[in-house]
């Protein structure tokens, strides 16, 4: 059976769509071979023949693979048409793991773009092991969760030549002016149901990481849930995305694959006073 390079999973979604649109060009760049995979054959080519006007070319003969994640057989059989399944159908939380699982069993390798630590770290407690034993990839927040942070601490560290003891990040969001809401609805419920179970986190986590890392001499004090940043002269509180999360298992991969001594997170988000007040 014929492996695509690429094969867009959700195609159809809010996030979808622009995947399609990227994908496109890339091919268009280095040759890989594509194609799209959801449960509705009719809504696939209907957003290839949306992304077919964006960049003024045919797509509608692009290859469609359907599956649906209520279907283990079916996404199996999408994971062995794949090498790298981008998986674009949230909340993960819901309608992950079923597809982290196909893949790591049929060989391709999995990225996502959630921002929920409690799925995020359960799919490496559950998987980890079976990924490394069929050499696959699974790589969760794999966009604005969290690259930037994941990278700006790895910076940090390079740059100081050094052991860093603490890293603090301030997120600062810009809305701009478009009609309709500002997030999609399902980024909005993965941080509802987030919240709700965060509590799930430390079980996890316990398991995970049965080895507690070193107790830093100068400890990194939280801030508390609402503060005014005076070194970015904002009201702030923490950030409860998946940022956190990521960066500490960066730190423990440092600190138990390379030896170095790992540094302590704390991730924040600035908010504006009218925000504060809708919080509070």
């Amino acid at each position: 059976m014929e492996r695509y390079d690429l094969v867009v999973y959700g195609a159809s979604g809010f996030t979808g769509q622009y995947v399609v649109e990227y994908v496109h060009r890339a091919a268009l760049e280095t040759g890989v071979t594509w194609a799209v995979a959801g449960r509705n054959e009719s809504k696939l080519l209907q957003v290839l023949n949306q992304a077919s006007e964006v960049v003024g070319a045919d797509l509608k003969e692009t290859p469609k693979i359907i599956c649906d994640c209520s279907d283990t057989e079916s996404l199996s059989r999408m994971a062995r048409q794949a090498r790298v399944v981008l998986n674009c159908v949230g909340p993960y939380r819901f309608f992950g793991e079923m597809v982290v699982e196909a893949c790591v069993e049929n060989g391709a390798h999995h990225v996502d773009i959630s921002g929920e630590p409690g799925y995020l770290e359960k799919m490496q407690l559950n998987y980890h092991a079976k990924a490394v034993d069929n050499e696959v990839y699974v790589v969760g927040a794999c966009g604005f969760d969290s690259i930037p942070a994941d990278l700006g601490q790895t910076c940090v560290k390079k740059e100081m030549k050094g052991d860093v003891n603490s890293i603090e990040t301030f997120l600062n969001v810009t809305i701009p002016p478009l009609p309709g809401a500002a997030i999609n609805f399902g980024t909005w419920q993965s941080a509802i149901h987030g919240f709700a179970n965060s509590r799930d986190l430390a079980g996890i986590r316990r398991a995970l990481y049965p080895e507690k890392l070193p107790s830093p001499k100068y400890k990194l004090k939280p801030r508390g849930n609402m503060f005014h940043c005076n070194e970015m002269d904002s009201y702030a509180m923490p950030f409860l995305g998946s940022d956190r999360s990521v960066m500490m298992r960066s730190q423990r991969g440092f600190y138990h694959e390379k030896d170095e001594h790992p540094s302590q997170i704390q991730c924040y988000v600035l908010m504006r006073w009218w925000n504060c007040i809708l919080t509070i």
